[in-house]
């Protein structure tokens, strides 16, 4: 048999033809182009001092890196500085009280929103404000940064005349929850695509479940987790596929055929290595006479079977590959709703990659 008849390579080959289009799209078309400029001026207020450390612009100026060359997302970070330990409390009043706005040469307030950062105990707390609307033909403005303190009814400003430097970036670099859901989209609709010409394909169960359950992991990321990957939950996604292959360990799962077609071809592989098979039981006669059950489970023509209870590793793997060789050679299925499944997971994956505007 010749490497292109076998299935799994019909597989990888779809993945990577679908993966390789979006990708060379997505390369070609987007990029992310950064101008930053170091301001480091400080600001005394009566009971604090503000220090204006740098602005930022970029055309990715939205959540999930929607792309927009004509207005800029405008980002300008610093540190409120006190004198005394803040708690929690404190910060949010601090947070409250400070006011700090960005205006351009003809009057417009690019400080539609912002976030703060600090730590119980500090004397220091973070802040960003962003504006989401800054033209790209006024990058060259003057900018008037104020900062109110209103509680005490005080405010001071500093004027700034940015030299940017501009840098540029590939969404390789900056995306990797973009670059994931594609890949998951491409190997959906690459792997449905193949099972809707019924093929008929055995593959480890740690495999088939982390398909669906990858898309519950980006679910969760997309909603919590503006800002990419974070450390916490690369680690969350490694214990729990652990905890995955513990489940599945043993078990392989076969599309595109039933549990009598899978018991008929488990018999006649055991004939064959003069095995005794029991399809009553569904359980094999090992070499020192003990029984072996095999566990089969079949819905909608995907049917698992658990060799788990055969130790020996040796004879389960010989059972999986004799399986993938006579898969090979069975009648095709006119028609795989399982197949259609994964082509819709595809579908949906590439939708919100668009609707989110992941890439742009």
């Amino acid at each position: 048999m010749s490497m292109w008849k076998k299935n799994w390579v019909k597989v990888i080959f779809a993945v990577l033809i679908i993966w390789v289009i979006f990708v060379g799209y997505y390369y070609v078309q987007h990029r992310i182009m950064i101008w930053q400029y170091t301001i480091n001026q400080e600001m005394d207020l009566k009971d604090v001092k503000v220090k204006i450390e740098e602005v930022i612009l970029e055309n990715n100026n939205g959540r999930f890196y929607k792309y927009n060359n004509e207005l800029l997302l405008l980002r300008l970070k610093g540190r409120i500085i006190t004198n005394k330990s803040l708690s929690n409390s404190d910060a949010n009043v601090m947070r409250k009280n400070i006011d700090i706005e960005v205006i351009d040469e003809v009057g417009a307030n690019h400080s539609s929103g912002g976030r703060c950062q600090y730590e119980d105990g500090s004397n220091i707390v973070s802040f960003e404000v962003r504006g989401n609307l800054f033209p790209i033909d006024r990058i060259n403005n003057e900018l008037t940064i104020i900062v109110k303190d209103k509680m005490n009814n005080f405010s001071d400003e500093i004027k700034v005349k940015p030299e940017y430097n501009k840098k540029t970036h590939r969404f390789f670099s900056r995306n990797l929850m973009g670059m994931f859901i594609l890949s998951l989209a491409s190997l959906c609709l690459g792997f449905g695509g193949v099972l809707l010409t019924g093929e008929k394909l055995i593959i480890q169960t740690l495999i088939e479940r982390l398909i669906p359950i990858s898309g519950v992991w980006i679910f969760f990321a997309l909603i919590i987790k503006e800002d990419g990957w974070k450390f916490e939950m690369v680690i969350m996604i490694i214990a729990f596929i652990l905890l995955i292959y513990l489940f599945t360990r043993g078990k392989s799962t076969v599309f595109n055929i039933d549990e009598e077609n899978i018991l008929l071809l488990l018999q006649e592989i055991c004939v064959d290595k003069g095995i005794e098979f029991d399809t009553r039981t569904f359980s094999v006669k090992m070499s020192n006479g003990e029984r072996k059950e095999i566990d089969i489970n079949s819905t909608a023509m995907i049917t698992e079977i658990n060799f788990k209870r055969i130790q020996d590793k040796k004879l389960r793997s010989e059972i999986v590959n004799e399986i993938k060789l006579r898969l090979d050679g069975m009648e095709k299925k006119k028609f795989s709703y399982t197949g259609l499944f994964y082509m819709g997971m595809g579908v949906i994956w590439i939708w919100v990659i668009h609707k989110a505007n992941i890439f742009g």
